[in-house]
């Protein structure tokens, strides 16, 4: 069935209506401002891009690194006295608990930090990104080594691993939960900070049932989200240091070699898939095929992720400071969230359940110094954005379609 066509665009005015959709609504004099300063906007798109890559995702693999690794030791080998199965337990249930109970009182938390840009709001919104990030590697750690131990490691465990995670991310249409950095970056933003995406986006006037249902859903995600990462990972561990017997050197530069130039290929073609997403409501079919494009890009980047997470992970291991492994991990952790804190970025440590609905973003969130640049420009004409709903944004983008891919 033919439907009514959008009104056309240029590629910069389609990527700031992505751009706002995916963060807060814009005043329409900053949208005239930035239509003239689409060079502006892709040269700092593009030196985020770079940023995300050589400084912002290897601090959050570093901090990942010191929390996972160093827990091997003071937890497997220290508390739990080398009984690797209740350290894996113990793990995943604390992980569990915490990060539920994230997911129904956030909003609990938000009141208790008190007015927005006091002291204590910021000390307790930065001790929430610690806190939850910290302990969503320990739920992490507890499946997947509880997988490793209990089911054993192969080609086969990965495959089943990654089928899994991937019918569960499909089914929920929550593929982009598994994209991490440095395909995409949060941005620390003080009147959202101390929030949590989950899958039915439940708020405080909902009921606590409601909630519950929530949060179990939500949980059910993020362990596809692992399963999926699991897969990957030890499939690329097993193909390359195994069936093709390269060393564990090569093995990490291969990834990290995949994780960039994957990041390259991801941030060139996403601009075609912008362009088309703006045009593919002329006809159901048109946006299947869209649907379908917009799936496959997901999985290759959920891959690129995955393939530069590895390689970092494990190059730092290899690189530094080896002969002093507690050394290594304690300040690699330290280094890394004193990056992100620095750069306001520390939400790159939050989980979260990200919706496959083009209506909610297209373009990928390379966004450091091109939203501080927006920012700015907006607050100039008046407009502090912080907070303002997205759906009106989503209108925008969609230009008038009543129907929207997100309900395909």
């Amino acid at each position: 069935m033919k439907k009514s066509k959008k009104e056309k665009k240029s590629l910069a005015t389609t990527f700031i209506d992505d751009f706002e959709v995916q963060n807060w609504k814009l005043m329409q004099k900053t949208k005239l401002e930035l239509s003239t300063k689409s060079g502006h906007i892709f040269a700092l798109y593009t030196f985020d891009f770079l940023f995300c890559h050589v400084v912002l995702g290897p601090s959050v693999v570093a901090y990942w690194r010191g929390i996972w690794d160093y827990s091997l030791i003071w937890l497997d080998s220290g508390l739990c006295w080398g009984d690797l199965t209740f350290s894996h337990l113990l793990c995943l249930g604390l992980g569990l608990l915490v990060t539920g109970g994230v997911d129904l009182f956030h909003h609990n938390i938000l009141l208790l930090a008190g007015d927005v840009g006091s002291v204590k709001h910021s000390i307790i919104r930065h001790l929430f990104s610690v806190i939850w990030g910290s302990v969503d590697i320990i739920m992490w750690k507890g499946l997947w080594e509880g997988i490793d131990r209990w089911f054993g490691q192969g080609i086969e465990q990965s495959g089943v691993t990654f089928t899994i995670g991937l019918s569960i991310l499909v089914v929920s249409r929550s593929l982009k939960s598994a994209l991490s950095m440095p395909i995409g970056i949060v941005v620390d933003n003080p009147g959202d900070h101390i929030s949590v995406g989950t899958f039915l986006d439940t708020g405080p006037k909902d009921s606590y049932v409601r909630r519950s249902i929530d949060c179990l859903a939500s949980r059910i995600v993020e362990v596809g989200v692992i399963l999926i990462w699991h897969g990957l990972w030890t499939f690329t561990d097993a193909v390359t240091e195994e069936v093709y017997e390269m060393s564990h050197t090569e093995s990490s530069f291969f990834s990290l070699f995949i994780g960039w130039c994957g990041g390259l290929l991801m941030f060139l073609l996403q601009f075609p898939l912008l362009k088309m997403f703006q045009s593919s409501d002329s006809n159901d079919l048109s946006q299947y095929f869209f649907l379908l494009l917009n799936f496959i890009f997901t999985l290759v980047g959920v891959f690129i992720t995955i393939s530069s997470f590895r390689g970092s992970w494990y190059l730092l291991g290899i690189y530094y400071i080896p002969a002093y492994p507690v050394a290594s991990l304690v300040s690699g952790q330290v280094l890394g969230l004193l990056v992100l804190m620095t750069f306001r970025c520390s939400s790159c440590l939050h989980a979260g359940v990200y919706r496959d609905f083009p209506s909610e973003g297209v373009s990928i969130s390379f966004h450091h110094t091109l939203y501080f640049y927006i920012k700015n420009i907006n607050e100039r004409f008046g407009d502090d954005a912080d907070g303002v709903i997205k759906e009106e944004a989503s209108d925008n983008l969609m230009n008038g379609r009543t129907d929207g891919l997100g309900s395909v």
